[in-house]
C-alpha cells in the first residue's frame, strides 16, 4: 500500500539563518515610583506619631520649647535659660506656658493613644464577639483610620473660633521690651491656635472613633452576665479613654483657672468634665445596650419558665407540686440578682471609677487656692 507522500520542509536560507528567533514579549518596564498624593506630610506624621506615640510627645514638647525660648531670647524677655537672674523653669510665668506647650504636645499624640486602647479593647474582646473575620477585620480598619479631613476642618474651627476669644483672658507670659511686644503676642495667639487646633482636631477624632467602636460592640458583642471577665478590656478601656481625655483638662487648670472669678472657672472646668465623660461613656453605649438587651432577653425567660411552673405547682387554689417551689424561688431570686447590675462593663464600681478620675482636673484647677487658703492661718 502507498503510503502518504512524505512532505520536504524548506530549507532555511542563510539570511533567515541569521534573523534572531522571536521572543516572547516582554513586561515593560517598572515605571519610575512617583510621590503617591496621599502620602502627605500629614499622613507621614500621623504615621510617624502612631508607630511610637510617647517618643513623639517628647520630640514634639522638645521642639516646641526650643521655638519658644528662642522667640523669647530675641524678644528680649530671656537671657539663654534665664528669666533675669531666675532659671526659667523656677519663674511662675514660665511655667505656665511650659504647662500650654505640653498641651500642645499631648493634644498631638491624644487621638493615637485613644485609637491604640480602642483597637487594643475590641481585639481583647474578640472572644465575646460574633462578628464573621471580615467584619472583624472591617472593624479593626475603621477603628485604625485617621480621618485627616475631619480633624483638618473641625480643627480649623475651632482654632479660628476659640482664640480670639481666650486670647484676652490669657496673660502674654514674660515681659519684653516695648519694641518686642508685638512678637510675644503673636507667639501667644500662635500657640492658643495651636491648643484649641488640637483639641478640635481631637474631639472630632474621638467622637468618630467611639462611634464606630460603640456600633461594633452593639452589633457583634454578646454577654455573659455570669462571667465578667469577658468585658474585663471594654471597663480598662473606659477608665483609659476618660484618663486621656481629662490630661488636657487638668494642663489647662493653671493656664486658666482665676482665683478672683471661682464661679467662672467651676463652670468652665464642670463643662469640661461633662465633655470628657460623654466622650468617655459613649464608646461603651454600645456594650451597654449589648448587656442591657441581654438582661430584658433572660428576665423574659425567666418570667416565662417561673409562670410555667407556678401553673404546675398551683391548681384548684392548692399547691399540687410543693417540690417546684424551690426551684421558682431560685429562678425568682437570679431575675432579681440580673436585675440590681449595671448595665456598664465593670459594674458600678467601675462607673464610680471612672467619675473619680474625670474629677482629676479640679486638682489643678482649684488645688492651690485650696492649699494656699488651708495654710493661710499658719503663715
Amino acid at each position: 500500500m502507498a503510503g502518504r507522500p512524505e512532505q520536504k520542509q524548506p530549507q532555511a536560507t542563510d539570511a533567515e539563518r541569521e534573523t534572531p528567533s522571536a521572543r516572547a514579549a516582554l513586561p515593560p518596564p517598572a515605571a519610575t515610583p512617583q510621590p503617591r498624593t496621599s502620602a502627605s506630610l500629614v499622613l507621614r506624621l500621623v504615621s510617624l506619631v502612631a508607630g511610637r506615640p510617647f517618643v513623639s510627645l517628647g520630640a514634639i514638647f522638645t521642639g516646641l520649647l526650643a521655638l519658644h525660648l528662642a522667640i523669647l531670647n530675641i524678644a528680649g524677655a530671656m537671657s539663654g535659660i534665664f528669666v533675669g537672674e531666675v532659671l526659667f523653669l523656677l519663674d511662675p510665668v514660665a511655667a505656665a506656658d511650659l504647662l500650654l506647650l505640653g498641651l500642645i504636645a499631648y493634644c498631638m499624640v491624644l487621638p493615637t493613644l485613644l485609637a491604640r486602647a480602642s483597637l487594643a479593647a475590641y481585639s481583647d474582646t474578640a472572644g465575646a464577639l460574633s462578628a464573621t473575620d471580615q467584619e472583624y477585620d472591617a472593624t479593626l480598619a475603621a477603628l485604625a483610620e485617621p480621618g485627616i479631613i475631619v480633624r483638618l476642618v473641625f480643627g480649623g474651627f475651632w482654632a479660628a473660633v476659640m482664640t480670639p476669644v481666650f486670647g484676652n483672658l490669657v496673660s502674654a507670659g514674660a515681659a519684653a521690651p516695648q519694641a518686642a511686644t508685638w512678637l510675644i503676642m503673636l507667639w501667644l495667639y500662635i500657640r492658643l491656635a495651636l491648643v484649641f487646633g488640637m483639641l478640635g482636631s481631637s474631639l472630632a477624632h474621638v467622637a468618630l472613633l467611639q462611634y464606630r467602636l460603640s456600633g461594633a460592640l452593639e452589633r457583634h458583642l454578646r454577654v455573659d452576665l455570669f462571667d465578667a471577665s469577658a468585658l474585663a478590656p471594654l471597663a480598662r478601656h473606659m477608665r483609659q479613654s476618660i484618663l486621656y481625655l481629662a490630661m488636657p483638662l487638668l494642663l489647662m487648670g493653671p493656664v486658666l483657672s482665676r482665683p478672683d472669678a471661682a464661679t467662672a472657672s467651676a463652670t468652665l472646668m464642670g463643662f469640661g468634665i461633662l465633655v470628657v465623660l460623654v466622650a468617655g461613656f459613649g464608646g461603651m453605649w454600645g456594650a451597654r445596650t449589648a448587656i442591657r438587651s441581654t438582661k430584658q432577653m433572660v428576665q423574659g425567660e425567666l418570667n416565662a419558665y417561673s409562670r410555667e411552673i407556678w401553673r404546675r405547682a398551683y391548681s384548684n387554689g392548692r399547691i399540687v407540686e410543693a417540690v417546684a417551689l424551690p426551684a421558682m424561688a431560685g429562678m425568682l431570686t437570679i431575675r432579681n440578682q440580673i436585675a440590681r447590675m449595671a448595665n456598664w462593663p465593670g459594674g458600678w464600681p467601675n462607673v464610680l471609677k471612672c467619675l473619680l478620675i474625670a474629677l482629676l482636673p479640679a486638682l489643678s484647677w482649684f488645688g492651690p487656692q485650696a492649699i494656699e487658703g488651708l495654710l493661710a492661718p499658719f503663715l
